[in-house]
């Protein structure tokens, strides 16, 4: 059980999450890129070739790989873990727009700043 503090929080950096999401955002960039060159591929070989198979398979992997890296993309942006004592911790409610998003380690007594910030509602 973590411990209560009865000081205000220390804010922290935490510049690793910002480098983790922006990593994820590129394996579903490549993903991508490989799945539209495979289908350029299947397209472009003879049906019930050897070329054509092995085409249809690496399509078919990509297509895997863009579902893993999306689900990663989610896992990054919704489980964020304190970088001191690693505790999955969640992000601080009624964040006003413009605000850092901020996350909440009661264990530390720090408040996780990731870098982003709450964006306006489109309404």
């Amino acid at each position: 059980m973590g411990t209560i503090h009865s000081t205000m929080p220390t804010r922290r950096k935490d510049p690793a999450a910002e480098k983790r999401l922006l990593h994820a955002a590129w394996l579903v960039g490549a993903a991508l890129l490989g799945v539209g060159g495979s289908l350029a591929c299947v397209s472009q070989t003879a049906r019930g070739s050897a070329a054509n198979e092995w085409a249809v398979a690496v399509a078919i992997v990509f297509l895997l790989a863009v579902f893993a890296s999306v689900v990663n993309v989610i896992r990054v942006r919704l489980f964020y873990r304190c970088p001191r004592c690693r505790a999955r911790v969640s992000q601080m409610p009624d964040l006003e727009p413009g605000s850092p998003i901020l996350y909440l380690c009661s264990r530390c007594n720090v408040e996780g700043d990731i870098g982003w910030k709450v964006q306006e509602s489109s309404n």
